[in-house]
């Protein structure tokens, strides 16, 4: 009675029992207009129908079977004249519901006996389809996928058993199914029931998680995932809707992989490596949360690209010289190679642009990215080619998505943009057709699979080879006799033994023989001659490649050699009585690929656990080391840092230096420039004239006159005539006038002599460069001046830092106006304060330096306009002026020297400006501006500077301690690794961690697989190299292009295409110029067929026609040789589309890394 109770099944809530009534009015009254408004009159037609379809007519074969044509007389009687014909008219539709296909077939048989029994004959068909009409893509079906290794033709995949030993026939009571009646009956019938559809697989974006996010902009998710965060959480039934329900307290490893087995999301679980987990800990109990760590440990993090070869084109026009190689440069070249490879026939005359969708995950190929625990392995996994190569390597492969900027290559999708005349191609105009989806590791793993399984199909396969030959045989046997019947009833009719030639002459006369009821034979005889002829050639073919992949994969080693050996030994003595047979190992194929799956990283990780548990320290070993080189990196990073602090206060030092004899520098160009007016030689006529003494703003043609250029670029009207000798007409003349005023001067004695008139253009010349000189040597004047003040012990005694650094601070440009007038009113105080208090005499030194220009260039310098002739009057003049200059306001335009920086020019281009010299070519360098005020920031820099010296010295003692101390520390870490992280050290630990797991295989041979991959890094091991591959996360290559094709779909739907096209599978195969079509059979038929049909459930429009380019009759304007499955997405642009702030906007959805692949269908279709 317990038991009896323990099963009772879960009540339903009144809610959902009154909607399931209400459904079941609505399809009863549905089945009632059907049955009366268009199965009725539609019944001869659908009658015709069925006639046409399924009726032999001649040699077996129906009217439909033939005719050759696209559209089957059967599809021509039913849409013409049949029900659907007359559901159109009416704009009724059946729904599919299991009360309408009842009570339809019901209905019909009240009023006309014709319409029942077509409903009787159509009802099986509807209830088997509910509401699924993809009969038209069953031309498209027609062949099982095919073996990678052997070539011949796999089954359909069925999944993994649930566990030894179980019968999916006999369909146990699961623990799951248990359980969930248990929960139910524990908490009452009457709870708020919550739906987790886990059968649902597109998913809008805000029902997806962080969690259970696959890739990284969140367009692939997880169902694994999202099924194990929803364990025991209150589901409703049907099974495959609800949540798993899993004890608190946890459930043995074995129980859980049962629980697990029936959900559409075991396929996932054993690519996450989940079943690989659960399978080691089968004895060990396990909590729901450990499920899910392991189930997120190694996900994929998958990167999307889409490269547009219009995109790229454009980007080859807008490249400069120089930036070629830039990284998006490179990285699309890369994205959009081989696009106009395998292209469909005339797909060029409707294709707007080609693209590229690449998707990789740049964790995978480093393994200890998603281990969860250390690990001992280093060098990173391999891709089927090497880095940024797109050529076939050994592996027969090639993977030209592999890519510096793109690492971890999974797989690509290839596709056109197309623009189709809408009167051509059903109201169809912006869309996308289909060129290549491909990803070849996926198609490795099959591979791979193959292999493994080899030894497994053997024996099937010899069982179906004795069965044909059996059949054969038995038609052989068969055929025989009926001949010999046959022969013997001729020899009576002719009344004796009769010749070959009269035999077949009878027969042939006799066409009853061969259409009547004794056409048998010839049937027979065919069966005959295709089994003998193809059928068993075919399977002793495969069988023969079977067993020469078996052979391949047999130990060969000399280890088994001896051991075999000693077996024949024991034999002749009589202790043993059989051969050893040789392991079969996979391995050894050498077409077998070591792919790092999830599996074997759950093995890994529980490696470095026995590791961590025994303190060997192996896994930790190479971390560590990696740890104390880090820390050496570190430590050589802060000895750079040191260094250049040490050469920063250096600078600094040099800096204050130079800093102090600026004035110096100063001089020394001011003087480099007054000798250079001594010989007018080095100054081009050309350039000397107020109308070309200017090129640009605030340049000269001769930079020796920027001084004589305006802000704006031109001459500057107001620098005056300044020497006494230029003087000509009593008046202050710019250059200008004075070019004007020379040119219009009447004849001297001289020219009177000659006869010519003196030309200007000479005066004019001479008295630029004179007014040059004397611009300078003022300039020089006054900053020698300045230098005597300063190197006046007295006067800068009365300075100090913390004076100097209160008033730098307070001039600083980013203050205040108020705040920097205040601080340059008590700079002037300051000075003032210290000329007066120091008792210099300005005077004094200022006549002494005016004398020893006037010795020096035997002319007086003018500092303004010298309006007389008169030297006494000219010199007083300029030892006032020279006192005034010095004694100004900072920023006045003649105290500012120009002089050459110490930091060299660059030009826009980033690069060193090269300029001609005296010493060759050398490096420009920048204007610098010295201010010869006393008053300046230039003249209180230099006080700083002066009174700095050796300020610098305690930094840089302590920087260059704190390097060698550094130093210290990095040579001891140098030491310890080399002492304690050495080849040999790593090879002890190896050798103690490989005896501790010699007793456990898994994880021996996981092991020793992770050595070898590591054969070739730092610590070679003496092994045999066997790198690992790098995963891709998909079991197979179904499941991969299966997610490919959604993702593509997903793309043209986000992107606002009203249709997505994919070629037959024998335009895939054309296209690559593998006319047998033998490869694309499952890749581009029936998988890609299950997502096309999804979409069309979720209202998309599914039809297989033909994409015409035009119309001109004179040439085949047809994309590709067949019609083409056209996904009409409009429907679902529509049901996608919404409104965001008052605009249109298409949902943007995450797809499933994977839909199917559980035992729940077969669990269910057993039941």
């Amino acid at each position: 009675m317990e038991r009896q109770d323990r099963l009772l099944p879960t009540p339903m809530p009144p809610e959902e029992k009154q909607a399931l009534r209400d459904k079941a009015k609505k399809d009863i009254i549905n089945a009632g207009k059907l049955s009366f408004l268009a199965d009725l009159p539609g019944s001869p037609g659908d009658l015709s129908s069925l006639y046409s379809k399924f009726v032999p007519v001649a040699g077996g074969q129906s009217i439909d079977d033939l005719y050759s044509g696209a559209r089957k007389p059967s599809q021509v009687l039913s849409e013409g004249i049949g029900s659907k014909f007359f559901q159109d008219v009416s704009g009724i539709k059946p729904e599919g519901g299991f009360a309408e296909t009842f009570f339809r077939g019901a209905f019909a048989t009240t009023p006309i006996p014709v319409s029942a029994v077509v409903n009787t004959l159509q009802t099986g068909n509807r209830l088997a389809k509910m509401g699924s009409p993809f009969a038209l893509l069953n031309k498209f079906d027609f062949d099982a996928p095919i073996d990678p290794a052997t070539g011949m033709r796999f089954a359909q995949e069925v999944g993994p058993a649930v566990s030894k030993g179980a019968r999916a026939d006999d369909v146990p009571r699961t623990n799951a199914e248990v359980l969930m009646n248990e929960s139910a009956q524990g908490s009452g019938g009457g709870r708020n029931l919550q739906k987790i559809d886990i059968g649902k697989k597109t998913r809008e974006l805000n029902e997806v998680t962080s969690n259970n996010i696959l890739s990284t902009d969140k367009s692939v998710y997880s169902r694994l995932l999202y099924d194990l965060e929803n364990i025991n959480k209150e589901g409703v039934l049907p099974y495959q809707e609800g949540a798993i329900i899993f004890p608190k307290e946890g459930m043995k490893g074995e129980d859980a992989l049962n629980l697990l087995a029936p959900r559409p999301t075991f396929a996932e679980a054993e690519e996450s490596g989940l079943v690989a987990y659960l399978n080691y800990n089968k004895d060990k109990v396990v909590k729901a949360e450990d499920m899910l760590k392991i189930a997120r440990a190694y996900k994929p993090k998958i990167e999307k690209k889409v490269y547009s070869l219009n995109e790229f084109k454009q980007m080859q026009q807008n490249q400069e010289v120089g930036t070629i190689s830039k990284q998006p440069f490179k990285d699309y070249d890369q994205g959009i190679r081989n696009w106009d490879m395998q292209l469909q026939r005339n797909i060029d005359l409707v294709a707007t642009d080609y693209k590229t969708m690449h998707f990789n995950d740049s964790r995978e190929p480093n393994v200890a990215k998603k281990q969860t625990q250390n690990t001992f392995i280093k060098a990173k996994t391999k891709g089927l080619t090497g880095e940024d190569s797109q050529f076939t390597n050994d592996t027969g492969f090639h993977d030209y998505g592999e890519t510096y900027f793109n690492p971890g290559y999974i797989g690509h999708a290839r596709f056109a943009d197309v623009t189709l005349d809408p009167k051509l191609n059903n109201g169809l105009t912006n869309g996308i057709v289909s060129i290549e989806l491909q990803s070849n590791m996926a198609g490795r793993k099959d591979y791979n699979k193959s292999i493994e399984s080899a030894p497994d199909r053997v024996a099937p396969l010899e069982s179906q080879i004795k069965k044909e030959k059996a059949k054969a045989d038995a038609l052989d046997a068969k055929i025989n006799r009926s001949f010999s019947d046959f022969e013997k009833n001729i020899e009576k009719q002719f009344g004796r033994k009769v010749t070959n030639e009269e035999i077949d002459a009878f027969e042939a006369s006799q066409k009853k023989y061969r259409l009547g009821s004794e056409g048998q034979f010839d049937k027979d005889n065919y069966k005959l001659t295709e089994l003998k002829s193809v059928k068993i050639p075919k399977l002793e073919d495969d069988l023969k490649r079977l067993k020469k992949l078996v052979k391949k994969g047999t130990d060969k080693s000399d280890a088994f050699a001896v051991r075999a050996q000693q077996r024949r030994y024991d034999i002749e003595a009589g202790t043993e009585t059989e051969e050893l047979i040789p392991d079969y190992k996979p391995e050894q194929n050498k077409n077998h690929l070591n792919i790092l799956t999830n599996e074997k990283r759950v093995l890994l990780d529980e490696v470095a656990k026995v590791d961590k548990e025994e303190g060997i320290g192996l896994t930790a070993f190479t971390t560590e080391k990696d740890n104390l080189i880090k820390q050496k990196n570190t430590l050589a990073d802060k000895m750079e840092t040191y260094a250049k602090e040490a050469d920063q206060y250096e600078f600094l030092a040099e800096n204050i230096s130079k800093t102090s004899f600026k004035a110096d520098s100063v001089l020394f160009q001011l003087d480099s420039k007054i000798k250079k007016a001594d010989n007018s030689a080095n100054f081009d006529p050309l350039d000397l004239s107020p109308y070309t003494v200017y090129k640009g703003p605030n340049k000269a043609t001769d930079e020796y006159f920027d001084f004589m250029v305006d802000d704006k670029g031109g001459l500057d009207l107001n620098f005056k005539i300044r020497l006494a000798q230029n003087q000509i007409d009593g008046n202050i003349n710019n250059l200008k006038q004075y070019e004007q005023k020379t040119k219009e001067m009447g004849y001297n004695f001289f020219q009177i002599a000659t006869g010519k008139k003196n030309d200007n253009k000479e005066l004019v010349r001479r008295a630029m460069i004179s007014e040059a000189q004397n611009y300078y040597e003022t300039q020089k004047l006054v900053t020698d001046l300045g230098e005597s003040v300063r190197n006046y012990e007295p006067f800068t005694s009365k300075f100090n830092k913390t004076i100097i650094e209160d008033l730098t601070q307070r001039l600083k440009p980013t203050n205040s106006r108020e705040t920097i007038v205040k601080a340059e009113q008590d700079l002037r105080n300051t000075i003032e304060d210290a000329l007066d208090d120091s008792g210099i005499n300005l005077e004094k030194l200022a006549k002494e330096y005016v004398e020893k220009s006037i010795k020096q260039h035997k002319r007086i310098p003018a500092f303004t306009a010298q309006t007389t002739k008169d030297p006494i009057r000219n010199k007083k003049q300029a030892i006032e002026d020279l006192i005034k200059r010095l004694t100004s306001s900072s920023g006045i335009r003649h105290n500012k020297v120009k002089i050459q920086g110490t930091e060299k020019a660059v030009g826009s281009d980033g690069r060193q400006i090269i300029v001609p010299s005296d010493r060759g070519m050398v490096n420009k360098m920048n204007d610098d501006f010295f201010d010869a005020s006393i008053y300046s920031m230039d003249n209180l820099n230099i006080l700083n500077g002066r009174l700095g010296k050796g300020m610098y010295d305690n930094s840089i003692k302590y920087a260059n301690e704190k390097y060698e101390d550094a130093l210290a520390q990095a040579q001891g870490l140098a030491k310890k690794i080399e002492n304690d992280y050495s080849q040999n050290k790593y090879l002890d630990k190896t050798k103690v961690l490989a005896e501790k797991l010699r007793g456990n295989k898994p994880l021996y041979d996981a092991f020793i697989a992770g050595v070898k991959h590591d054969a070739q890094e730092d610590f070679n091991v003496m092994v045999k190299y066997d790198p690992y591959f790098r995963n891709v996360p998909f079991p197979n290559l179904k499941k991969a292009t299966q997610f490919l094709a959604r993702s593509k779909i997903e793309y043209a739907i986000e992107n606002g295409k009203e249709f997505i096209a994919f070629p037959s599978r024998k335009d895939y195969a054309h296209a690559r110029e593998d006319y047998k079509d033998g490869a694309f059979s499952a890749m581009y038929g029936q998988n890609l067929n299950e997502i096309l049909r999804e979409y069309a459930k979720e209202g998309a429009i599914l039809n297989v026609q033909p994409i015409d380019a035009s119309n001109k009759a004179t040439i085949s304007t047809q994309v590709g040789f067949d019609p083409m499955r056209v996904l009409d997405l409009r429907p679902l642009l529509k049901s996608r589309t919404t409104q965001v702030g008052g605009k249109n906007v298409i949902k943007k959805v995450a797809i499933p890394r994977m839909a199917k692949g559980g035992l729940f269908e077969k669990f269910r279709k057993a039941g």
